[in-house]
């Protein structure tokens, strides 16, 4: 019997640019539960931070960070879910709340 392929989730790009205050972008970012995952990146490449959900992970984690930075699964609710998480840069006294909303 052969194996049914399973169609991996394309990563959505959340970037983390770091300045005195941090943007992220898209804000809010929209993923999709069937055909996306969370990526966060940062810009300019290779800084280090920390994302944190401090309620209910829309994700297979409540925290992301350089190491980590793309969510496995997504496992929200089965309608639009709006979520709100922190961002902490390599400095690690800045951080700004952007949301995410995830979408059937």
């Amino acid at each position: 019997m052969a194996r049914k392929k399973t169609k991996s989730k394309s990563p959505k790009d959340i970037t983390i640019t770091d300045a005195a205050t941090p943007i992220v972008s898209p804000d809010p970012a929209e993923i999709s539960k069937k055909k996306e995952v969370a990526h966060w990146k940062t810009s300019p490449p290779g800084k280090d931070f920390l994302v944190v959900f401090e309620g209910d992970s829309p994700f297979d984690d409540w925290y992301f960070h350089r190491g980590r930075a793309t969510s496995k699964t997504t496992v929200a609710s089965p309608g639009p879910a709006s979520h709100k998480y922190t961002v902490f840069t390599a400095g690690g006294a800045h951080k700004y709340d952007p949301g995410i909303i995830i979408k059937p």
